[in-house]
């Protein structure tokens, strides 16, 4: 198992979405070094992240070329910046690629209602209701 730790900068902050994509081609660079060098199949990787790592998780899931095996998200969403921008720097492979995303009623960063906002746009923006690998499970 590998295990990356890497920071966003703070909220409010105009570099952050500059730095989830210097996060994310650093990713993509290294799934790729992986699937040659080692033999790895993308959709045998799963990416795992809490809060700012499950942020960056989303977003590499959600951008890499191939379909990876899973990404699972705790307590991380999608950036404000992100979801102001089109679609169209999201992978059709995004479609084939497995998420759970889980967040907590007690999270001091963000509420669960802004939580859960974003899922519905996740699923709607993303257009994720199409993919066999998605359900959405309501409490």
């Amino acid at each position: 198992m590998l295990v990356f730790l890497f920071f966003l900068v703070l909220t409010n902050s105009p570099e952050r979405l500059e730095g989830l994509k210097f996060t994310r081609q650093l990713f993509h660079k290294f799934i790729d070094t992986l699937e040659i060098k080692c033999n790895w199949k993308p959709e045998q990787i799963f990416l795992f992240g809490f809060s700012s790592g499950g942020s960056c998780a989303l977003d590499i899931g959600l951008t890499y070329s191939k379909r990876l095996g899973g990404v699972v998200s705790i307590s991380g969403s999608l950036l404000n910046e992100q979801l102001n921008l089109k679609n169209n720097w999201i992978s059709t492979s995004a479609q084939n690629t497995p998420f759970l995303i889980t967040h907590g009623t007690l999270d001091e960063v963000e509420e669960i209602g802004v939580a859960k906002s974003k899922v519905n746009l996740f699923i709607s923006f993303f257009f994720l209701k199409k993919s066999k690998h998605f359900k959405l499970i309501k409490n």
